[in-house]
Formats: structure tokens, C-alpha cells, sequence
């Protein structure tokens, strides 16, 4: 399946399990089909959409936070995380590759970037927290 079928599908799946803003979020795919980049990270927040809409969560797809989830009367907002391949992973996958009978450390955020990953998870949630305060405010009842 081609991505125009691939994002088509992800549209009529999204509107028919029952999201909401949909016709906005499929507005931003289309406006970002040639930034390859940015049209992956909005093309898995669908994913991720369809996944809790699966579980009979109700969703609605939003520009930050990414998602407003609800379920059994709770309500919360989550951030789709965007892993990228880093220089290091190219390292590790050398190392790998030319280790014979040798156990290889991998994956040492540390010594490469200076903060390790869960540092590093914390650091964006952290950045990203008012956002998600923004959004719990905009939606609490007066």
C-alpha cells in the first residue's frame, strides 16, 4: 500500500472508530506530505490514536497535546514521543557487528550526549508540561 493509501486508510479508520478532529489533523498531514520528517511523526500519532480507540478510549487528536484521551469518566492528554536514529546508533551497530564471541555494550546515552535517555525523557516532559497543563485548564469545568 502506497502512503497516499497508507494516510487514506489511517483517515477513514480514525473517523469511522469515532475521533474527533480529524478533518484538522488530516489537514496537517496533507500540508506536510513532503516534509518526510514531520509527516511520520503526525502519521504514528494517528497510529497511536487508532491504537487507544481500539480499546474503546475516546480520542481526539489535537496540535499539543497531541492527544486528548478519555475513559471510564477520567480524562487525561498524552504526547506521542518521536524516537530518531542517532550517531550512536550507527556505532552500536558496528560494534555489534564486529563483535565474534564478545558481549557489547550498547546504547550509552550517557557518554554520548551527555544525559542519559530517561534524563532525557524528563527533560522534554518537563518542557512540555505546560502544554499539557494549557489543555487540562482549557477543558475543566468553570
Amino acid at each position: 500500500m502506497n502512503e497516499s493509501h497508507q494516510c487514506a486508510d489511517l483517515i477513514a479508520r480514525l473517523r469511522a472508530a469515532g475521533a474527533t478532529g480529524v478533518d484538522e489533523y488530516a489537514l496537517k498531514l496533507k500540508a506536510n506530505e513532503k516534509n518526510e520528517e514531520t509527516f511520520q511523526d503526525l502519521f504514528f500519532e494517528g497510529k497511536a490514536a487508532l491504537m487507544f480507540l481500539d480499546h474503546r478510549w475516546q480520542v481526539e487528536l489535537r496540535d499539543r497535546p497531541d492527544l486528548k484521551l478519555q475513559f471510564g469518566g477520567e480524562l487525561l492528554y498524552a504526547e506521542v514521543k518521536h524516537f530518531r536514529r542517532k550517531e550512536l546508533d550507527l556505532k552500536d551497530e558496528e560494534a555489534m557487528r564486529a563483535a565474534t564471541n564478545q558481549l557489547v555494550r550498547y546504547g550509552d546515552l550517557g557518554m554520548a550526549e551527555g544525559f542519559e535517555a530517561w534524563e532525557q525523557v524528563v527533560m522534554v516532559a518537563k518542557k512540555k508540561a505546560g502544554a499539557i497543563c494549557r489543555g487540562r485548564a482549557e477543558h475543566s469545568p468553570s
